[in-house]
């Protein structure tokens, strides 16, 4: 790859090289980069001075990287094939890609060099360019390792490097004997590769790895997915069998769920049906859950019978909510009778969250949310206000108008938010009373977006101004039957970062660190005509949003790139 030179001289970048010695990666990567792109002996010589001598590891490897320049071919092709045959680690990686750009002559061989050195890193940084290359003799060099007398690391990292990339990807024959390989991680992989080919080995595979113990994670992982893909009634059978192991790892469980969610033909909903009645309580849960998802009779009767006799307290929850979101109302009785026990518990909770799904318009529900709506129990009565503005009944107007005065936020949040879809005018006035005193941010942006949606009026959330407007036009005021689009913003000082409002009083920014926010004017002229890279924006950014914030807020900032700060 032929690098156009940069507008700084070599000095000016070396000077510079050396006053960033204790900043961050991301911000040497970009000059070291820079100095790659000169393409000339003294900048080939600096380098290699900085992949010797810089004590960061990285740098090391990006100066290695930055030699992938063709004016560098001409004076420097020995040097740079000398250390690539020699190279281990992260440096095989840089080194490898430094042969491609450079355009070197000999990189196939030195690549199957690479290959046969026994290093780990040098296979997996050889492997991929050489695949590249599209050749015959590369790519029977990689199939060579994956099925040769080697370990399993170099197996896994030139099948996943190498075969993957080569032209039609890898053979078959490589895929079913990597799909044999007691290497897990390469095992996985290989059949997932087997069922993208819709290769009927996928299947049979995967059926016959969901009934070994201990189930190994990333092994696990791949079987939930092939089965969770085909989705017949076998296969649901089988993963459902991966959760009755006590000791799952929970990133296979998440996967069987993940997979189970999207499980919709009748003999595996039959499947999932009769998984309500197994013995291990994480089947039980499972089947719940995505049950909840298919709203038929049978299904809701089967729910309904084991709700009924179901003791496990984390179990039980599953079922309520799959209930609720039936809204079939041979389950009302049942729902009712658990949302009415005294003692505070997470089914109560669910009960009473899935008789605010079946509604208002049923007389029993009504009458016990009603009284839910004066609830001491602040968690309550939130259930009960998401019931009130799901039903959109302005008849609830009065009640609901009683928790703006509620002590905490989240209860005051809660009734704003149905009194804005209960769309009232007899909600404004007290709307605009509330604004006047609220403190809470997040409230107060609730407020102001809700009286907007109600007036078609962009006040933002200045209570005063609310309070004239309203004793002018208030009298007679009718609620404007289409609800206005939001303003960007409810205050030009409002506190924001790159135009997202911010509306809590905690407050985290995460800030990418990596080398592409720190290339030279990426994010183009600012207003003073300098260039500025994408993490000068992302700082200013974070300072002009501070400036802005509320004295009580509390903030945090995050910088990732491969370490976190």
């Amino acid at each position: 790859m032929t690098r156009t030179p940069p507008a700084d001289s070599l000095e000016v970048l070396w000077q510079r090289y050396k006053d960033e010695k204790a900043k961050t990666y991301s911000e040497r990567y970009a000059t070291v980069n820079l100095i790659g792109n000169v393409g000339t002996r003294e900048s080939f010589a600096r380098l290699l001075d900085i992949a010797d001598e810089d004590a960061e590891l990285n740098i090391q490897n990006a100066a290695l990287r930055a030699l992938g320049n063709k004016a560098y071919l001409a004076f420097g092709a020995a040097k740079v094939a000398a250390r690539a045959r020699m190279a281990t680690a992260s440096a095989a990686h840089a080194l490898a890609q430094a042969l491609h750009y450079m355009d070197h002559p000999d990189r196939e061989s030195i690549y199957i060099d690479m290959l046969r050195s026994g290093d780990s890193n040098a296979v997996s940084g050889s492997a991929r360019w050489l695949a590249y290359m599209r050749t015959e003799r590369g790519r029977k060099a990689i199939l060579d390792v994956i099925g040769g007398p080697v370990t399993p690391a170099l197996r896994y990292n030139a099948y996943i490097q190498g075969a993957r990339n080569l032209t039609g990807g890898p053979p078959i024959a490589t895929v079913l004997r990597a799909a044999d390989d007691d290497y897990p991680t390469l095992k996985a992989e290989a059949i997932r590769d087997l069922a993208k080919l819709g290769h009927p080995q996928a299947r049979k595979r995967a059926l016959a790895l969901a009934k070994v113990r201990p189930v190994q994670v990333t092994v696990g992982t791949a079987v939930a997915e092939v089965l969770g893909a085909a989705g017949d009634a076998r296969a649901v059978t089988a993963i459902l069998g991966l959760l009755e192991d006590e000791a799952l790892h929970a990133n296979v469980r998440k996967k069987v769920l993940e997979q189970l969610r999207f499980i919709r033909a009748p003999a595996s909903i039959a499947v999932l049906v009769k998984a309500l009645r197994a013995k291990e309580p994480a089947v039980r849960a499972v089947a719940a859950e995505i049950l909840a998802a298919v709203p038929e009779r049978k299904v809701t009767e089967a729910l309904l019978k084991q709700a009924k006799k179901e003791k496990d307290q984390e179990v039980l929850p599953l079922l309520l909510e799959a209930l609720g979101d039936h809204g079939d109302e041979i389950a009302l009785a049942q729902l009712l009778k658990m949302a009415k026990r005294r003692r505070k518990s997470e089914a109560r909770r669910a009960a009473i969250r899935a008789l605010a799904r079946l509604g208002f318009h049923r007389p029993k529900v009504r009458t016990y949310l009603l009284g839910l709506l004066e609830a001491q129990r602040w968690e309550d009565r939130i259930l009960a206000l998401d019931a009130a503005r799901a039903a959109g009944d302005a008849g609830l107007v009065k009640r609901v108008l009683r928790s703006l005065k509620h002590e905490r936020w989240q209860v005051r949040l809660a009734a704003v938010e149905a009194l804005d879809a209960l769309r009232s005018a007899l909600s404004i006035e007290p709307l605009i009373g509330r604004l006047a005193v609220e403190e809470v941010e997040r409230v107060r942006d609730a407020l102001a977006t809700t009286l907007f949606r109600l007036t078609g009026m962009n006040l933002y959330d200045n209570a005063e101004i609310w309070q004239r407007w309203w004793q002018q036009h208030g009298k007679g005021f009718e609620v404007p039957t289409e609800i206005p689009q939001p303003p960007e913003q409810h205050a030009g000082t409002q506190a924001g970062f790159y135009g997202i409002p911010i509306k809590s009083e905690r407050v985290i920014f995460v800030i990418d660190q990596s080398g592409s926010m720190s290339a030279a004017g990426a994010a183009g002229p600012d207003e003073d005509g300098a260039r500025r890279n994408r993490l000068d924006v992302a700082v200013r950014e974070v300072l002009g949003a501070v400036a802005k914030l509320d004295n009580r807020t509390r903030i945090n900032v995050i910088f990732f790139h491969t370490t976190i700060h």
